[in-house]
């Protein structure tokens, strides 16, 4: 026989122990994000050395990538949609096992096998296409899978979904935009290839191990089942005015959406590509601060979403205020190409900008010493200008918009756990 104090004891423990998991699977799928962009920017560079480096092989290269996640997120949805709470958890952590195992050893399949067995041989760019994917599918397919598997488990109310949702992938991918970073400018050169595969495996292990406790929790408290009457007062969202047009219309707009968006992502890293002179560094950072205009504007969104009467409507014209911000920048950079001062010097040589030697002369600037060997004005100058405030100022407001808009179309489609 249990007493009112043990019930609410209980109630406590079961509550506070909810108010935790968000946190914790925000942490985890953070750390998930991370790894997943150390992976991407160390396989570009490997499947380069098999494919090519040339611009149809980078475009090929990023398509297999995102095809697979998608693969992995219907399934992932499907799959969440029909298990339990605790058993989606369980997947989540298999699919970040999986995930590992096959970081692990895919320098043998990229370089021992793809690039010494069939490196020489003539391949046809349909064929290439299709190894290219193919290799991509095991990694990207649990990639894509997690979102679903984990917002299945820590989502417990409806209203909660679409800011549940939203948050994860929010996370998630501004994890990947510091993933993307640092593995361009740390691990890579400090660590290699290999080293900073092991490290993204090894992180993918700490995602699965620190979700274990949580699956034991969850099946003793069994909270596959409704919270205890008057355990916590839930604040309702506002009550969603409902859409008329049918679910394959907004998967089709948001299939759309992605179409133009990863259109935008190819569009910009050409131009500042060409602009910049790619270096080694190129890809990293201009993936990095189009993944944080992403991550940023669907962790906004989901704070949005549950304050939106109308999220359909905000949906369609926060995406159509993306692609015309996007257009607008892209003009206006058009329109100034003549009046960018110290760039104009360097757009017309033919070297590309030595990133450790602005690095180290903006490190002596800002430590007020004065190398000698350079001149640390125009080049930390130039590098600012090239690496951060284009990349920042063409890409980070369009892609904000469109992150934003992710949560804001969960609102309208999630109707039930």
């Amino acid at each position: 026989m249990t007493t009112p104090i043990a019930d609410r004891a209980d109630a406590g423990s079961v509550m506070g122990g909810r108010t935790l998991l968000l946190p914790v699977a925000l942490a985890v799928f953070f750390t998930s994000g991370f790894a997943a962009l150390l992976y991407q920017v160390i396989w570009q560079r490997m499947l380069a050395i098999f494919s090519g480096a040339d611009v149809y092989s980078a475009t090929v290269i990023v398509a297999a990538f995102m095809g697979g996640l998608g693969v992995g997120h219907i399934v992932g949805g499907h799959v969440a949609d029909r298990v339990a709470r605790r058993t989606s958890l369980v997947l989540f952590c298999g699919a970040e096992m999986a995930i590992a195992a096959f970081g692990f050893f895919s320098a043998a399949l990229y370089y021992g096998f793809l690039y010494t067995r069939l490196g020489a041989l003539d391949i046809g760019p349909e064929v290439m296409a299709v190894i290219l994917f193919s290799s991509l599918l095991w990694p990207t397919f649990f990639m894509g899978a997690s979102l679903p598997l984990l917002a299945r488990a820590v989502t417990d109310r409806i209203e909660r979904a679409a800011s549940t949702v939203g948050a994860l992938y929010g996370f998630n991918t501004l994890g990947a935009a510091v993933g993307a970073m640092l593995a361009t400018w740390i691990f890579l050169p400090q660590f290699g290839l290999e080293g900073s595969l092991r490290i993204g495996a090894m992180l993918n292990v700490c995602c699965a191990a620190c979700l274990v406790p949580v699956t034991v929790w969850l099946r003793r408290t069994a909270s596959d089942t409704p919270v205890l009457a008057g355990a916590a007062a839930i604040q309702s969202a506002p009550e969603v005015q409902p859409e008329r047009l049918p679910f394959w219309f907004w998967m089709s707009v948001y299939g759309f959406a992605g179409f133009v968006a990863l259109s935008l992502e190819i569009v910009w890293f050409r131009l500042l590509g060409v602009m910049m002179k790619s270096t080694a560094f190129t890809f990293g950072t201009l993936m990095a601060v189009y993944l944080a205009g992403i991550g940023l504007g669907a962790v906004a969104g989901s704070a949005l979403a549950s304050r939106v009467r109308r999220p359909g409507p905000a949906f369609l014209g926060i995406q159509a205020a993306g692609g015309l911000a996007a257009a607008i920048l892209l003009t206006l950079l058009a329109a100034l190409a003549d009046d960018m001062g110290v760039l104009r010097g360097y757009f017309a040589s033919y070297e590309p900008l030595s990133v450790r030697e602005s690095v180290d002369a903006l490190r002596a600037l800002m430590a007020g010493v004065s190398t000698g060997a350079m001149q640390p004005v125009e080049w930390p100058a130039t590098f600012f200008k090239l690496y951060i405030a284009l990349p920042l100022l063409l890409i980070l407001p369009p892609t904000f918009l469109i992150g934003c808009g992710f949560p804001l179309l969960q609102r309208v489609v999630q109707t039930e756990l």
